[in-house]
């Protein structure tokens, strides 16, 4: 990735460009101890964020959309919040 970044820098015409390839290349050399995909994969396990959403937003739903449950939206989303800072340990270091 690093070297298409620099190809793509070198053969760029415009300021504007140079300079957002430049700010790219600058975050994957900087944070690509983060960026683990490869061995992520590897190991089978998923990558990005979209099967994390989903099973948030289902287990959100299933929590909420319970039998006879009626939510008004602030609090429909502060118990999800709290929960999370519950189960996070936030609340137990506080």
């Amino acid at each position: 990735m690093r070297a298409s970044l620099r190809y793509y820098l070198g053969r760029a015409k415009e300021l504007r460009a140079r300079e957002t390839i430049r700010r790219v290349l600058n975050y994957v050399v900087k944070d690509r101890i983060r960026m683990r995909q490869s061995e992520l994969r590897a190991e089978k396990l998923a990558v990005g964020s979209g099967v994390v959403e989903a099973a948030t937003k289902t287990l959100a739903a299933a929590r909420i959309k319970r039998s006879g449950m009626r939510w008004h939206i602030k609090s429909g989303q502060t118990i999800p919040g709290f929960r999370t800072l519950q189960k996070s340990g936030f609340l137990a270091s506080a």
